[in-house]
C-alpha cells in the first residue's frame, strides 16, 4: 500500500517519526540498540538514509521512494554536517554513568556473598557449640 493512498494522518505520523528519528541522530540520543552500539564504538554517528531508517524502523527503500520531503531534509542537514560527534561532556557523562552502574553492580554481588558467608560461619559455630566435647582416647603405647 501506498503512502499517498493512506489517510493523510497516517502519512503526516509517518512523516513526524521519520523527523525525529533525524532530530534523534543529530543529537546523538538514538533509541535504536543497533545505533546506540555503533555510537558507543564509534563516538559518533553519520547521518544518512540508513542512519535514518534504521532509526524511524522504515526501509530505506519507502524513505527513497515515498517521503521525497524527509530526504530532502536528510539532504540537507548531511551538506551542513555530515558527521555527528558526541561532545566530550557527554561520552565523560555517559561513561562514568556506566561505571558507576558497572560498580554498584558488582557492589551489590559482593555484598551478597559477604552476607552468605557470614551466614555460614553463623551456622558453623552454633553446629559447633551444639557439639558435646568428646574425650580424647587413650592410646597404649606397647
Amino acid at each position: 500500500m501506498k503512502p499517498s493512498a493512506e489517510p493523510e494522518s497516517q502519512r503526516n505520523k509517518s512523516q513526524r517519526l521519520l523527523r525525529e528519528a533525524i532530530h534523534r541522530i543529530i543529537q546523538c540520543c538514538p533509541e535504536s540498540p543497533e545505533l546506540k552500539a555503533r555510537l558507543k564504538a564509534r563516538k559518533q554517528l553519520r547521518l544518512c538514509v540508513q542512519t535514518v531508517a534504521i532509526e524511524s524502523g522504515f526501509s530505506r527503500t519507502a524513505i527513497y521512494k515515498f517521503y521525497p520531503e524527509v530526504l530532502s531534509e536528510i539532504m540537507a542537514q548531511i551538506k551542513k554536517k555530515a558527521v555527528r560527534t558526541v561532545p566530550v561532556s557527554q561520552q565523560t557523562e555517559t561513561t562514568l554513568r556506566e561505571e558507576i552502574a558497572r560498580l554498584d553492580g558488582l557492589l551489590k554481588d559482593s555484598l551478597s556473598d559477604k552476607a552468605t558467608l557470614v551466614y555460614r560461619l553463623q551456622v558453623a559455630e552454633d553446629r559447633l557449640k551444639r557439639q558435646t566435647p568428646q574425650s580424647p582416647r587413650r592410646t597404649t603405647s606397647w
